[in-house]
């Protein structure tokens, strides 16, 4: 187990520089984002995962719910939040729209399911032509005082009751009255988080109610690499674990599930833990009957493992499951163990360094863990998959984490291969056929069967 270590202050100009050479700092450039990679769920596996929508769903919008404790400028009707952080917690809604004013049901419903271009292996195209992302309008509903952290209040404003209707009227018209919560990393403005929120509900065929949680950071990562964004992360975890306490008071979700990346882990596993130690009495089923915490995804957490360790089992307790995606090719983790202190990262994984002892006592009677090593059986695929932005930006492994969220199976029903270590999975060669067979499988069992299969040529 690492040992967390000060950055002497002589290398911290040259952790600044190293880290914003490495992530390409672009300031406060306006940022535009694109739609993720097509999922191989959909694009090789054929299934429609839009055909069992109401038409006055095809459209090429969604509305996504959000919370965010940056400061707003602006009216309600039209906030604008910015980089300041407040000790309120505002509520609201947001609409997204994929693509511009020709973007038509159709074209976006074609886009979903088409497979990147070659290109995309050297980060040119994630489909050709791209489909930009906007956020549309924004309205907020609501807010309330997280600084006392005395949880979910017991009655509601007039603008709090109108955030929990709205959500719950859209709950109670998806399939799955889920809601898929959505933490996002360092350098993320407002936008961003809402749009990314917005896909991911998308992949997901709509079926959930998408919320995004924006936690303030600024748009370069020099404020992350001196300490600023990380206590901002540290911050800003009480808000998460009020959200969630209001969320579970007040709304009709079934499962809350929680979806961070990078710095976002920070936000959420302290959030978690907040959560487990505010209610030390109850155990662990009593607290996931309490919160109804689902799948809780930790994708290239940017939290130091020794810290992570210490929290995880206060996040198992009150999670329904827990997934750690990992790498040994994370060029910011690397980065950020180099020259922001606190060791290995969470999301790190060099399998010529792993201690199998201490890693099993670590895991050791979480028996809703799942570790996923995404460059274990790179030799035998060919290819690692690497980078910080993997799970959403490879093809497998967002396959894997909508496919998770979506059908609730474990690792290996989902068509993930052992590595040999305690409750860790990888990425085998024929993933994709194993990810059709997982999925079909699935169809095939729902008593409803809200998903279908497109008909290929054999099938007409």
């Amino acid at each position: 187990m690492n040992v967390a270590r000060p950055v002497d202050r002589l290398s911290v100009p040259f952790a600044i520089l190293a880290v914003a050479a490495l992530c390409g700092c672009a300031g406060n450039k306006e940022k535009q984002e694109y739609l993720m990679p097509t999922p191989i769920l959909y694009s090789a596996a054929e299934l429609d995962p839009y055909g069992h929508l109401p038409s006055d769903e095809l459209r090429p919008e969604i509305m996504i719910a959000y919370a965010t404790n940056r400061v707003p400028k602006g009216p309600a009707t039209d906030p604008q939040y910015g980089n300041g952080m407040g000790t309120m917690l505002h509520l609201g809604e947001a609409l997204v729209r994929f693509g511009g004013q020709d973007m038509t049901w159709e074209k976006l419903d074609e886009a979903s399911r088409t497979p990147p271009p070659e290109s995309s292996a050297a980060g040119a195209k994630f489909r050709d032509p791209d489909v930009p992302l906007y956020l549309v309008e924004t309205e907020e509903l609501g807010a309330f005082e997280t600084a006392s952290a005395t949880g979910a209040p017991e009655s509601l404003t007039a603008g709090q009751q109108q955030f929990v209707d709205s959500l719950n009227k859209r709950l109670a018209k998806v399939p799955d009255p889920q809601l898929i919560l959505y933490v996002h990393g360092a350098k993320q403005d407002f936008y961003s988080s809402v749009v990314f929120t917005g896909q991911v509900d998308h992949f997901l065929g709509r079926d959930l109610v998408g919320v995004a949680f924006a936690w303030p950071v600024h748009q370069d990562i020099v404020h992350y690499g001196i300490g600023t964004d990380v206590k901002r992360a540290r911050n800003s975890a009480e808000s998460l674990a009020e959200f969630i306490e209001f969320l579970a008071a007040h709304t009709d979700a079934e499962v809350i599930n929680i979806v961070s990346w990078s710095a976002g882990g920070r936000v959420t596993s302290l959030g978690l833990q907040a959560l487990r130690q505010r209610y030390d009495d109850l155990d662990s089923r009593a607290l996931r009957d309490k919160f109804r915490i689902g799948i809780v995804i930790f994708a290239a957490a940017d939290v130091p493992k020794t810290d992570f360790i210490e929290r995880l089992p206060s996040i198992h307790d009150v999670s329904g499951r827990v997934t750690i995606f990992m790498s040994d090719d994370d060029g910011a983790l690397q980065m950020g163990k180099r020259f922001m202190g606190g060791g290995e990262r969470a999301g790190m994984i060099d399998e010529d360094e792993i201690d199998a002892d201490r890693e099993a006592q670590a895991v050791a009677g979480l028996d809703r863990l799942e570790i996923l090593d995404v460059s274990h059986f790179q030799e035998e695929r060919g290819f690692d998959i690497t980078g910080h932005a993997y799970w959403w930006a490879h093809p497998w492994t967002n396959t894997d984490v909508l496919l998770h969220i979506r059908t609730l199976m474990s690792a290996e029903e989902r068509g993930l291969a052992p590595t040999g270590y305690d409750r860790m999975w990888g990425f085998p060669p024929d993933y994709p056929e194993r990810s059709k067979a997982a999925i079909r499988k699935w169809v095939e069992q729902q008593p409803h069967n809200e998903l279908q299969w497109r008909a290929s040529p054999e099938e007409d």
